[in-house]
């Protein structure tokens, strides 16, 4: 698994499989993992996009970019969570001011400061 385009293989077809599941069971999930598998079939048809003269050089460059950046992702966001998960600890039992929020889990503080920041 040297190439990350497997990756999104694997996740794709496995997707795949978890969709025929939600469908024979008549899941409430169902609409959501098609729609994430959807997404992840798109990526799928670049891996066919390499071998076009125009295309190709442009994917091996975006794929290169994020594999360079994907460290510095993960360090931000243990940050971001570190920073909501605090926020949580500190303001999340007390009362807000009417116009404030209140962060009563950590993903909406989580959230507030991805959102804000």
């Amino acid at each position: 698994f040297n190439d990350s385009f497997k990756y999104v293989d694997l996740l794709t077809f496995s997707l795949q499989l978890v969709v025929d599941a939600l469908f024979v069971t008549r899941s409430r999930l169902m609409r959501q993992t098609c729609a994430l598998n959807v997404i992840f079939f798109f990526f799928k048809i670049l891996t066919f996009a390499r071998g076009f003269d125009k295309w190709g050089p442009l994917i091996r460059m975006i794929m290169k970019v994020v594999q360079e950046v994907r460290n510095f992702v993960i360090v931000i966001l243990v940050a971001i969570v570190g920073f909501g998960l605090s926020f949580h600890v500190a303001l999340g039992t007390t009362y807000p001011e009417p116009g404030r929020s209140r962060f009563d889990s950590p993903l909406k503080a989580i959230y507030w400061i991805s959102k804000s920041g």
